[in-house]
């Protein structure tokens, strides 16, 4: 019974704390690619703001653009539909692709039919990006080209380039097809 109150009293040293996470991001190159895209888009996706459904309104809007895509030949209704597609409040921008399968919309495009479909046809074009490349090469190859034109996500930056020369052929297409 001594021993064990003499054990019992013996303290037992506590495992030191975790270091406090860093208040500023970490340098770059010092997370694997994947993290410091998926950095990026985690800020865009919580700004979006609530993840509650859409109004019909809202709803209907996205079907009209898809259906615009899929009647004038630009991409199949299955290839639209095999995609998450979200309003949200963009501060730039007016798409996002930021997962394998989800799209967001500018919610400044609500209204425009003609200027959601073609964006809808620029992320969609992502998603072909996403899934020729697979989903890490993806993010590591679109981050390491963000990163070496200086953080641009315009035609300078190639995977890009190769979504607006996309989406610069979907505008003539549907020019034609609504004429």
């Amino acid at each position: 019974m001594d021993l064990c109150k003499k054990a019992c009293k013996k303290e037992v040293p506590l495992p030191p704390d975790p270091p406090s996470p860093p208040s500023i991001p970490p340098p770059l190159g010092t997370v694997p690619c994947t993290q410091a895209f998926d950095m990026i888009t985690s800020a865009v996706i919580l700004d979006c703001g609530s993840p509650i459904g859409m109004t019909q309104w809202e709803a209907d809007h996205i079907r009209r653009a898809k259906r615009l895509l899929s009647d004038a030949g630009v991409m199949s209704m299955a290839e639209l539909d095999a995609n998450t597609i979200k309003w949200c409040r963009l501060r730039k921008g007016s798409g996002m692709a930021p997962q394998h399968g989800q799209v967001l919309l500018a919610k400044s495009l609500q209204g425009d039919d003609f200027n959601t479909a073609l964006t809808l046809a620029h992320e969609i074009y992502h998603q072909r990006q996403y899934q020729k490349l697979g989903p890490a090469r993806f993010k590591c190859e679109y981050h390491a080209q963000y990163v070496q034109c200086g953080g641009c996500q315009d035609r300078e930056h190639p995977i890009e380039r190769e979504a607006y020369q996309f989406e610069d052929r979907v505008s003539k297409r549907l020019d034609r097809y609504l004429r």
